[in-house]
């Protein structure tokens, strides 16, 4: 995964997050789970999202950067994670939208520590609690 993918996966949740009523979430949301799934590059995706909000332009990294290793598994929570974002977005689920981005935005940090306690710290305070909050265990598998 491209470490530039990494960073804008941040990005793009910290803006969805500010604006999650956005009319075009549903949209940007897909652009990157494409990108995340390898159906675009990490410019196509910038590309296209800077057409739909000009704004965000100074907050993408739209370059191709090297590989950064992550995880099989961790990579199919980032992808099943924006698959239910997605999901949300169009039922306009709003607020369970808004928890996923928040859950979402924190993972590049995670990756850059590469530790067990990161990982652990993570699922407590972020997995366990959306669970908790939505009575779900949409992400069980993963931990």
């Amino acid at each position: 995964m491209k470490n530039c993918m990494l960073e804008n996966l941040k990005s793009i949740m910290i803006l969805l997050r500010s604006d999650i009523r956005n009319r075009r979430g549903k949209e940007l949301v897909h652009l990157c789970h494409q990108a995340f799934q390898n159906q675009m590059s990490n410019g196509e995706m910038c590309e296209k999202m800077i057409e739909m909000m000009p704004t965000w332009q100074g907050w993408l990294n739209c370059g191709e950067t090297p590989d950064w290793f992550v995880q099989e598994d961790v990579a199919a929570f980032i992808n099943m994670a924006l698959e239910v974002m997605e999901e949300t977005l169009h039922a306009g689920e709003f607020e369970m939208a808004y928890d996923l981005a928040d859950l979402l935005h924190v993972v590049p940090d995670v990756i850059a520590k590469n530790d067990k306690a990161s990982v652990k710290r993570y699922w407590k305070v972020f997995v366990v609690k959306f669970h908790q909050k939505w009575n779900c265990n949409i992400f069980h598998k993963f931990y």
